[in-house]
């Protein structure tokens, strides 16, 4: 993940697959505040057990955006995040989760990956009647209730 943010241009973006210890464990409180300083944190996307039939872990997609840097009275910094940023709770990607991998039907991801783009082009004004979407507040990254 550190070599990634590093790695992006300013203004670049990243869509990274995260397992769920980053999200929640204590030790990795660093490389969060880390992404939070670096990074616009564009979107979380939560997928499904299984989604890598051989990890049986929780998964997360991170959209993220190098910030560019700022000057501030001759200083140049990073600024705080001030818009929301985009959660959708996929519980299905469109083919069955284990060793076969059949197409099905239903597929959150797709319907996550219109709202996402409806949502980029619209920060402010987006909404949604998608119980799966919610447009949460970047003071909960903040802060760590989220």
């Amino acid at each position: 993940m550190e070599w990634i943010v590093r790695a992006l241009k300013p203004s670049g973006k990243a869509f990274i697959v995260v397992p769920d210890g980053i999200m929640n464990r204590s030790n990795d409180k660093k490389l969060r505040d880390d992404i939070l300083e670096q990074c616009v944190i564009d979107a979380v996307i939560s997928l499904p057990l299984n989604t890598f039939f051989t990890t049986n872990k929780k998964t997360y997609i991170l959209a993220l955006t190098k910030k560019t840097p700022v000057k501030i009275e001759g200083i140049s910094t990073l600024e705080r995040q001030s818009i929301p940023v985009f959660t959708y709770l996929c519980s299905e990607i469109g083919e069955t989760r284990d060793v076969h991998r059949f197409d099905i039907d239903q597929n959150d991801l797709a319907v996550a990956s219109d709202l996402f783009n409806m949502f980029k082009s619209a920060k402010a004004k987006f909404r949604t009647g998608d119980l799966r979407c919610k447009i949460v507040s970047i003071n909960n990254f903040y802060d760590g209730s989220h």
